[in-house]
């Protein structure tokens, strides 16, 4: 399976980055929601500590929305966003 935390696969995708990588100025290259409704993102150095969700209800499907025009990510269940997991995308 794929992960980006995976070493053999972090590796790679550290050595694939250019002066023309597109995201050389975020903050944010990876985001990640468990099923059991904890997030987290990384950039290439560091990551965010995991953070539960509030309202997040397990196992239950779910649905991310990229908004490009408000630089966020949020996820949503049962068609109502449970929460904005980052901002500042833009």
């Amino acid at each position: 399976s794929f992960s980006p935390l995976y070493s053999r696969f972090w590796e790679y995708l550290l050595g694939q980055r250019t002066a023309r990588w597109p995201w050389t100025d975020s903050n944010v290259h990876y985001c990640d929601v468990s099923m059991l409704g904890i997030s987290l993102w990384y950039d290439w150095a560091a990551s965010q500590s995991p953070m539960p969700i509030a309202g997040f209800q397990i196992y239950t499907p779910m649905g991310l929305l990229l908004d490009l025009d408000e630089g966020t990510l949020s996820v949503y269940q049962n068609g109502q966003r449970v929460a904005t997991l980052k901002g500042g995308l833009s």
